[in-house]
């Protein structure tokens, strides 16, 4: 394995930030690539690419997606340099409608995941799944009973859930990168072990949520 990668796509909706991070692990397309994350701008950029006009189609249009941070780590999940690359998106999103009314709400994709893979320590994940909230929620969307409309799951949350699944192949350096999702266990802030699953397949949950912790799954 070359590494891993954090993406953390950072949007805006009236004053609140809307975060959601991506992992990858990537696998060298030639011996002596070394860790291909190294090359953070790179690959940052073309992750940044693929995902923004899936982000971008989901979210309001009075929100924005304002940046792409990407942070490169070794195999041993040590970060490799002191602050993370910035790619400036500022684009506002394409979906039409009224937010819900009271707390914005979420369309939750749930994430399948293969095996565990360890990282440091001694432990694994019971549940090793993962998530991805994304919103807010325009009231055109879902009807009176939170459920989201078929149109909205088909026509826009499943495009993103494909893409949240899907390898990337990158070119400077060449490499694949496979979404992953990071498991890992604390005790009194300690760390206590951390592992990886490859994210393999999703689920599309019908009815609204107001789930957002960005907490990595134990």
């Amino acid at each position: 394995m070359a590494g891993f990668g954090k993406f953390t796509f950072i949007a805006e909706f009236f004053n609140q930030l809307i975060v959601n991070i991506l992992w990858y692990r990537a696998d060298a397309l030639q011996w002596n690539a070394g860790n291909v994350f190294e090359n953070a701008q790179s690959v940052t950029d073309t992750v940044a690419d693929l995902m923004t006009p899936l982000f971008r189609d989901i979210m309001v249009s009075n929100s924005t997606l304002l940046r792409v941070e990407g942070t490169p780590y070794d195999d041993a999940m040590n970060p490799l340099i002191g602050s993370p690359y910035v790619k400036t998106i500022n684009m506002a999103g394409l979906l039409t409608g009224t937010p819900t009314m009271g707390a914005a709400t979420c369309a939750i994709i749930g994430l399948k995941c293969a095996s565990q893979h360890q990282i440091t320590g001694t432990g694994t994940s019971k549940r090793n799944r993962g998530y991805v909230a994304v919103g807010p929620i325009s009231e055109n969307w879902c009807d009176d009973y939170s459920h989201l409309s078929a149109e909205y799951v088909t026509g826009k949350l499943k495009p993103l859930a494909d893409g949240l699944i899907r390898k990337i192949d990158v070119l400077l350096p060449p490499c694949e990168l496979t979404p992953i999702r990071i498991h890992q266990k604390r005790v009194l802030l300690n760390l206590g072990w951390m592992t990886y699953s490859d994210a393999v397949g999703y689920t599309l949950p019908r009815v609204v949520s107001y789930r957002r912790s960005r907490v990595p799954e134990a």
